[in-house]
């Protein structure tokens, strides 16, 4: 996280709004749900950095991990206002004030290193995990936790899914953006999936694009690097 004030901000009909946590110098949004409810994390002045859920009814309300000096990076929030983020334990998801560290694989010599990016309203968790000495994606719907193959033949990082298990990351040698539609239809006969049929993306002309959000219409945001090397945010509708 870059040593700078940043602003978060939401966008809606063309409309951009500045997101500032009251008395934060910085703000970062990581995630929305259809009520326009927000997470991220924001700064103090005394360089402390928490983790926050910021209600559309104006509520704020400070994510925390169990574990005192650890920061809880909150991702994602669905509508049932449950978060999955990533903390300094790994993976976690948090509801109605309840910490829960998330058990998810990783190699031996690292196991804390995962993380959980994205939350569907139905509660379907993806994320990221190292695994063979490689970041692979992973899927967890109910009791099903489901690794991917690698993409592109490179670490992959699943960010986003909606409903219809469609998921969104991004992965390979370059950072190559993909959607994969409904991948539970893949599934696979243990804990690795039957390889996806990866849709790869970019944003015109740019240098490299990483999507964070995928809705139930399968409409993506997501930010790309331009040839100029700025850093700009995208809107894709796939049909």
């Amino acid at each position: 996280m870059p040593d700078c004030t940043k602003h978060g901000f939401t966008y809606i009909n063309g409309a951009y709004k500045t997101v500032d946590v009251p008395g934060a110098i910085s703000t970062v949004v990581n995630g929305l749900n259809d009520y326009g409810d927000l997470v991220g994390t924001y700064t103090t002045n005394d360089g402390g950095i928490y983790g926050f859920l910021w209600l559309h009814t104006g509520t704020i309300k400070q994510i925390n991990a169990p574990q005192q000096g650890y920061l809880a990076i909150p991702m994602s929030v669905n509508k049932a206002l449950v978060v999955v983020g990533e903390w300094g334990g790994g993976s976690f998801r948090w509801s109605n004030g309840t910490f829960t560290d998330l058990k998810v694989a990783s190699d031996s010599g690292c196991p804390s290193c995962n993380g959980a990016a994205g939350i569907s309203n139905g509660g379907t968790i993806v994320g990221y995990s190292m695994k063979g000495d490689s970041w692979r994606g992973f899927l967890k719907r109910g009791t099903d936790f489901d690794f991917f193959p690698k993409f592109e033949n490179g670490d992959s990082f699943t960010d986003a899914v909606n409903d219809n298990a469609d998921m969104v990351g991004y992965g390979g040698g370059a950072t190559i953006a993909y959607l994969a539609k409904n991948v539970e239809s893949n599934e696979g006969t243990s804990d690795v999936e039957k390889s996806p049929a990866y849709i790869k993306f970019a944003y015109p002309n740019s240098s490299m694009t990483i999507p964070f959000g995928i809705n139930d219409k399968r409409s993506i945001v997501g930010g790309f690097w331009d040839s100029q090397g700025q850093i700009e945010g995208f809107m894709a509708i796939y049909q």
